[in-house]
């Protein structure tokens, strides 16, 4: 039976030996072994929050995130003309106002030049709440770009060595 332990115990320590790349985190009590790739692209969460604020979806396109990108920029872009459109009417109605001629004409002029003035502040208030929304999305992906990306090993073997008590300890990790 204790043949058994050691083999397995052996046969553990040459598979892990062989089978994940070394990097050396070297400490006073321990040395690990573990995977690392170096492969991993990397991206500037300012980069993507500026790049977000610049041009609508642009954060979203910097972090290949391309469906939220289409529709970062097809609602931004549309509240921008929504609200542009509100704003030529609220210029037209003050006018038409002004100009009036009779106190009834006056009174709708200036009901209709509200109504525009407080729609095209709605579609301001929208068009900043998306570009927040944008610039936060934008951040957050960028942060969490190679989350999906790093494969997890299943079974993780290492050694532990203690110097000060002459010791190596054998370090199992499993994910499940």
């Amino acid at each position: 039976m204790k043949k058994m332990i050691i083999f397995f115990l052996n046969t553990l320590i040459i598979l892990s030996l062989f089978s994940f790349q070394k990097v050396f985190a070297k400490n006073e009590k321990k040395i690990f072994f573990a995977s690392c790739d170096s492969t991993l692209k990397h991206k500037s969460p300012m980069g993507a929050l500026l790049r977000s604020v610049t041009f609508p979806g642009w954060g979203q396109f910097y972090n290949e995130k391309y469906l939220k990108a289409i529709v970062a920029f097809g609602f931004e872009t549309s509240y921008i003309i929504l609200a542009l459109d509100e704003w030529i009417k609220t210029d037209k109605s003050e006018k038409n106002f002004k100009n009036a001629k009779n106190f009834v004409d006056s009174l709708y002029q200036f009901d209709l030049y509200q109504y525009h003035r407080d729609t095209r502040n709605l579609y301001l208030w929208v068009v900043s709440g998306i570009i927040f929304i944008s610039m936060f999305d934008a951040y957050v992906d960028a942060h969490l770009y190679n989350f999906d990306k790093i494969k997890m090993k299943d079974l993780e073997v290492g050694l532990a060595l203690q110097p000060y008590d002459k010791r190596i300890n054998l370090l199992i990790n499993y994910n499940f």
